[in-house]
């Protein structure tokens, strides 16, 4: 709700049965020093919440003292407060753990509207990035998003599990069971697979996530050499004993650039992404290239040339055979 009212005093207070408080009920005062205005906030839970959710909103015209009262949760959806720690001191409680979320938090939200997010749009974001806000602490999700979330700038997970050949051929459900195999998927497109996109526009997926049963599957048809426990297709998936059928966790991917040398590829994705291992096969074969928190930033050559398969680093992409 948007009330007007005029001031009776030139202390900046007014009766609080006309306008409901004065400028000590508010949390922030901004001084708007060109237009000569004041704007009084005031937030729920403010000296507690991590993200406060702006409750009123008062607006006083030194010049004329009129003063407009915004109403938010009536007639405005409240937005609410990011980067709180720009506006305590060290002296007030929780400072530390504030500031700290904060240096994780804000670069985060740089897409979110300056003046403050809603609390859906936060809460999207929170979505899209795989985050969950506890008390002063992100975390990773622990939740299980739709296949057709977007993963990334460009693919959804269903994108990334449904890019196989045998995949597509058999109608697997070859969908992640544990949270941490999507976010696993979300770090691999956001560090490896969007960049490679920006700079050489569109890939061509050719083998994503791959679930025990799309292993079996491959092996069953013979359609492709796969390594389960070493390859990271398998992200962060486990046996049935619980544990992790790759060691390696991160999330890895194959792709193919028609029309690009893709030894030139691999060679790029070297010298500018966090990549944790990148296999080539050849100039015009696809290439798997995986990423992890601790990546061991390996390069190998698969030669299968006598029909054998010999793997070894490259440490010189001159070398590479033609």
């Amino acid at each position: 709700m948007h009330r007007t009212c005029r001031s009776a005093s030139n202390f900046l207070l007014w009766d609080p049965s006309l306008c409901r408080g004065d400028v000590r009920s508010g949390d922030l005062v901004k001084v708007h020093v060109k237009s000569g205005k004041l704007t009084i906030l005031e937030f729920d839970d403010f000296d507690s919440s991590p993200t406060p959710l702006l409750r009123r909103r008062v607006k006083i015209h030194l010049r004329t003292q009129e003063i407009d009262v915004f109403e938010y949760a009536e007639n405005y959806e409240p937005t609410l407060l990011l980067g709180k720690s720009k506006f305590i001191n060290d002296e007030f409680p929780g400072y530390a753990h504030q500031a700290a979320l904060d240096e994780q938090l804000v670069p985060l939200c740089l897409s979110l509207p300056e003046h403050g997010p809603t609390k859906s749009q936060f809460e999207q974001l929170l979505r899209n990035e795989r985050i969950e806000l506890s008390g002063f602490e992100l975390r990773p999700s622990e939740t299980l998003p739709s296949l057709d979330d977007a993963c990334g700038k460009w693919y959804s997970y269903r994108d990334l599990t449904r890019c196989s050949e045998t995949a597509q051929s058999t109608g697997i459900d070859n969908a992640p069971l544990v949270p941490q195999s999507y976010n696993a998927l979300l770090a691999l497109t956001k560090n490896i697979v969007d960049p490679i996109i920006d700079y050489f526009g569109r890939i061509e997926l050719t083998y994503g996530f791959c679930s025990p049963q799309l292993a079996r599957a491959i092996k069953r048809q013979g359609t492709g050499r796969i390594a389960a426990n070493l390859d990271q297709h398998a992200a962060h998936e486990v046996d049935r004993s619980g544990n992790l059928i790759c060691s390696r966790g991160g999330a890895a991917v194959d792709f193919l650039i028609r029309d690009e040398d893709m030894y030139a590829v691999a060679e790029w994705i070297a010298a500018n992404l966090p990549f944790d291992r990148i296999y080539i096969y050849g100039t015009d074969r696809p290439i798997h290239v995986s990423f992890s928190p601790e990546p061991a930033r390996q390069v190998v050559f698969v030669d299968r040339s006598d029909g054998k398969v010999r793997p070894w680093i490259v440490q010189d992409f001159s070398v590479l055979p033609r």
